[in-house]
């Protein structure tokens, strides 16, 4: 009974918090990595419109599916393709 009070109790706590549109959250994304890289504020200005300009053409192009080829594949041949990715990886690195 004491982990529903608790699972309860944080769910209430995060709606709390407004929700902030994505537009938002990547205007606020952009100010901090101006922040963390001590631009000036014209050019924290400028960086923030190319940043969001970027972003909007990013969510414009919508979501993608990735490897369309391993949805017809069985579970074990999509695990076989994971580890011959890894493999591969792991050579390069080397």
């Amino acid at each position: 009974m004491a982990l529903c009070t608790t699972n309860v109790m944080a769910e209430t706590t995060k709606s709390d918090k407004p929700k902030l549109s994505r537009e938002e959250l990547a205007n606020k994304r952009a100010k901090g990595i101006a922040n963390r890289l001590a631009l000036d504020g014209q050019t924290t200005a400028k960086f923030v419109t190319t940043f969001m300009d970027y972003q909007k053409e990013v969510w414009a192009l919508g979501a993608r599916v990735r490897n369309k080829d391993m949805a017809d594949k069985s579970d074990a041949e999509v695990e076989q393709a994971i580890k011959q990715r890894g493999n591969r990886c792991r050579r390069e690195e080397e």
